[in-house]
C-alpha cells in the first residue's frame, strides 16, 4: 500500500541520514548532496525509462512538441521536488548547502 511504501522510504532514508546528523558538515553538505543525488536519480529513471516522452531532440527546436516536452520535464522536476520534501525533508533543512551559505565571522 501507499502508506507501506512511504514508511519504507522513510526508514530507508533515517537509516541512511543518521550517521550525518550529528556533524555540522553532515547537515549542511552531506545530507544536502544524499538528496540532490537521490533527485537526480529519480529524474534519471524517469528519464531513461521513458526517452520519448521527455525527449526534446527528437522534434525541431520551437516546435510545439519541444515546448511540451519541455514543460513535461519541469513538471518531473516539480513533482521530484515536493515528494522528497514531504517525505525526506519536511523542514527544507537540506534544500541548500548552508555550509556554503555561512562564513565564519
Amino acid at each position: 500500500s501507499k502508506q507501506a511504501v512511504e514508511v519504507t522510504i522513510h526508514d530507508l532514508w533515517a537509516t541512511l541520514a543518521a550517521p550525518h546528523r550529528d556533524s555540522t558538515t553532515g547537515v549542511g553538505f552531506i545530507l544536502p548532496v544524499i538528496l540532490l543525488v537521490i533527485k537526480w536519480s529519480v529524474e534519471r529513471v524517469f528519464t531513461t525509462q521513458y526517452p520519448q516522452l521527455f525527449s526534446t531532440r527528437t522534434r525541431a527546436p520551437g516546435t510545439k512538441a519541444n515546448s511540451i516536452e519541455n514543460q513535461l520535464g519541469r513538471q518531473l522536476i516539480e513533482y521530484i521536488n515536493i515528494i522528497c520534501m514531504l517525505l525526506l525533508d519536511p523542514d527544507c533543512n537540506y534544500a541548500h548547502f548552508s555550509v556554503l551559505d555561512s562564513s565564519p565571522k
